[in-house]
């Protein structure tokens, strides 16, 4: 390992503009901490809630190898315009008297593992427990590799005695990081793992590709917020992965090479996009529930929205739009084991499993072309003849200041806002019309 460093009580550690390189420990190999961050093994959180984390700015990470976190293990701190490449997370053991080998490793560029505490209080997560979060601000995370889970970053999720690992991450690149694995229970998110009640924003994720549950796999009131998850990720089950309990607001899933969505979160402002041979969302949950609120689910070759399994879970559509391509099927392998509540939704056809599932409530929603401006170019906003314009409806915590997907003023009629105009009107999906109406220059000679 290159180096290891631990905060002395009430105290910081500040690491700028270093390299390091070709770092290695692998578990059991007698280093302190053996297997924990190839190039650094930091403690790096606050020793109390009154004193600074560690910072780690402006340093390369490079071509290091660890079994738990290639480049980097830390506890807490804030890597600031730090850059990962090229790192790897891998182990090779036997158990004792066998000759069969397994390989292992988690945390590609880097890995959190969980913090314990002191004595056993259900490990029960609390706001008091912030301080102890790790921060990734504008950070690269670039060709890693891992040889199970969390190509570029994995945070370890609950343990026993165990806070979970918290992520504040903003601004970040996760691109082009690669899980080996092709087992179903170990290959969770190439390119961010783990995260549980977690905050991710404006990060983006491109190219992560390996593993069966996505290039971001989040759970546990994880919420992401502006992020993309596009071009070339790749998971078995989808590039996506978000189960119940995670919040999503103005993120764009839109993958070519996999499905989109898979799991049973909340959905707002948000954009889903499949191509040919895929579903931009695929439902999974055993008495789970997923909501979509301004959403645009748009799906071209596949059904729009799928269901896995037939398992009992509520659906519910409230101000959204659901399209595919070519006036085809929208929605794929729904039972009557699941239950669809839509309210101001826009639907593309008159999807057959209407009469399928059990329909707990339908009001207001429309069965009609949503006109967008460009579906073969990929602008799914709306034009001023839309029928999903000001036909939308006020949803909880909307006001003057709610905006959409683009962040432009949610509520507004006639390119007039809220703010402006009481009797403003919401529309339908992620993008909400701004458009004045057209009128017309008259010349008399």
């Amino acid at each position: 390992r290159c180096i290891s460093a631990k905060a002395s009580s009430g105290g910081t550690t500040v690491i700028d503009g270093f390299t390091f390189k070709n770092g290695r420990t692998l578990y059991g190999d007698g280093q302190q901490e053996s297997g924990y961050g190839g190039g650094l093994y930091l403690i790096g959180r606050a020793t109390c809630e009154e004193t600074l984390p560690s910072e780690v700015s402006n340093c390369r990470f490079v071509n290091c190898e660890g079994t738990y976190g290639g480049g980097v293990s830390t506890v807490g701190g804030v890597f600031r315009s730090c850059w990962f490449e090229d790192n790897v997370a891998t182990n090779e053991w036997a158990d004792a008297g066998s000759t069969t080998k397994y390989r292992g490793g988690i945390g590609g560029g880097m890995v959190i593992p969980a913090v314990r505490v002191q004595s056993d209080t259900s490990a029960d997560y609390t706001e008091a427990c912030l301080w102890h979060a790790t921060g990734l601000i504008d950070c690269t995370f670039k060709n890693n590799v891992v040889e199970t889970s969390g190509g570029g970053v994995a945070a370890l999720l609950r343990e026993e005695n165990c806070v979970p690992s918290i992520v504040y991450a903003s601004g970040c690149l996760f691109e082009g990081n690669h899980s080996r694995t092709t087992r179903a229970d170990a290959g969770f998110g190439s390119g961010l793992y783990g995260i549980a009640r977690s905050l991710v924003t404006n990060c983006v994720f491109q190219g992560n590709v390996g593993g069966y549950y996505g290039a971001l796999f989040c759970r546990d009131n994880c919420r992401l917020a502006d992020c993309s998850v596009t071009d070339g990720n790749q998971g078995t089950y989808a590039a996506l992965v978000a189960m119940e309990g995670v919040e999503m607001d103005r993120c764009h899933v839109a993958c070519n090479t996999s499905h989109g969505l898979f799991g049973s979160c909340a959905a707002r402002n948000c954009l889903f996009e499949s191509t040919l041979g895929y579903t931009a969302v695929r439902l999974y949950g055993s008495n789970k529930s997923a909501s979509f609120e301004n959403c645009t689910i748009v799906g071209s070759g596949l059904a729009a929205a799928k269901f896995d399994v037939g398992q009992v879970m509520s659906i519910s559509f409230v101000n959204s739009i659901v399209w595919r391509d070519g006036g085809e099927e929208i929605f794929q392998g729904f039972t009557d084991k699941q239950s669809l509540s839509a309210e101001n939704t826009c639907f593309s056809m008159e999807s057959a499993v209407f009469g399928t599932m059990v329909v707990t409530k339908r009001t207001d929603c429309k069965v009609a072309d949503p006109v967008f401006r460009n579906p073969s170019k990929g602008n799914w906003r709306i034009r001023r003849s839309s029928p999903c314009r000001d036909t939308g409806k006020f949803t909880e915590g909307m006001d003057a200041s709610s905006v959409d997907f683009d962040r432009n003023p949610r509520v507004v009629t006639d390119g007039v806002t809220l703010a402006e105009n009481p009797s403003a009107l919401p529309d339908m999906g992620c993008f909400e019309n701004q458009q004045e109406p057209r009128g017309f220059a008259l010349s008399i000679r």
